[in-house]
């Protein structure tokens, strides 16, 4: 079976209606070429906004995803959003949403592991905690392909959440991200390819990649990588689509001739 994916890759700003205008404008152009499931990077629509501003407008943005998944029939997995809600502890979740081509929101996947960690660049210290509630169940969601798992960025860094996907018989994952600069160009391709390559299913991973402001600036290189991890298609740094024909028996294939997730011990 195949399906044609694509992952936009941005550089968005605290402009939120600037991050709407190049979402619409490069959904828009995926879907002319035949893209069936995109993917955004994490905080596509809001990125270095205050959190009080994109409370004010959470719903409209949702909405907006929603409205594009319909407006140009493709499944739209919506990158992620700071969402509140009265579940979060008064902190908003690193939500992502996912819409079908009719509109349907089908899944509301809430980031797991937050970025607390200390980086040698500009902004020097992450701590996600701060403003961010975490979630604890995995994201999956079913499609006419077959059932796709969520990640967001630093849940990158944990193979046992993949395993966790594996377990429920994904075939692909979609991975928004804002790696930094620093931390994507020592690990981004090595952590993407081995998620594909120890789990056997395709990656579609959608970074940032620029710089947003003076101190932050993101690594980019997003990447469409098959079950044998082999990178079918990905660009570098700025504003690009990336977009690849993918078949989905490969992942059936690779799984019988190598078992390997038959083999586990542990």
């Amino acid at each position: 079976m195949n399906l044609t994916v694509a992952a936009i890759q941005l550089v968005s700003t605290a402009d939120i209606d600037h991050n709407i205008a190049r979402c619409s404008a490069l959904i828009g152009e995926a879907a002319n070429q035949g893209a069936e499931l995109i993917v955004l990077p994490e905080n596509a629509l809001v990125y270095g906004a205050p959190l009080a501003t994109v409370a004010a407008r959470q719903t409209e943005l949702k909405a907006l995803l929603a409205d594009w998944a319909q407006k140009f029939g493709v499944w739209l997995v919506g990158g992620s959003l700071p969402w509140l809600d009265s579940s979060y502890a008064n902190k908003p979740g690193a939500s992502c949403f996912v819409f079908n081509s009719q509109g349907e929101e089908i899944l509301h996947y809430r980031k797991c592991h937050l970025f607390d960690a200390d980086v040698i660049d500009a902004t020097g210290s992450y701590r996600e905690s701060d403003s961010y509630s975490a979630g604890s169940e995995i994201g999956i969601f079913e499609t006419p392909w077959g059932k796709f798992g969520v990640a967001i960025c630093y849940d990158l860094r944990f193979p046992e959440y993949f395993r966790r996907l594996i377990e429920r018989q994904v075939i692909g994952v979609c991975i928004p991200s804002a790696f930094t600069y620093v931390t994507g160009e020592a690990h981004w391709e090595v952590l993407v390819r081995a998620r594909a390559i120890e789990n056997q299913m395709f990656v579609i991973a959608a970074n940032q990649g620029g710089e947003h402001s003076p101190l932050r600036k993101t690594w980019g290189e997003s990447m469409i990588v098959n079950p044998w991890g082999r990178i079918l298609k990905k660009t570098a740094l700025d504003e690009a689509l990336v977009k690849a024909d993918i078949n989905l028996d490969e992942v059936k294939d690779i799984r019988r001739k190598m078992p390997v997730l038959k083999h586990r011990k542990f």
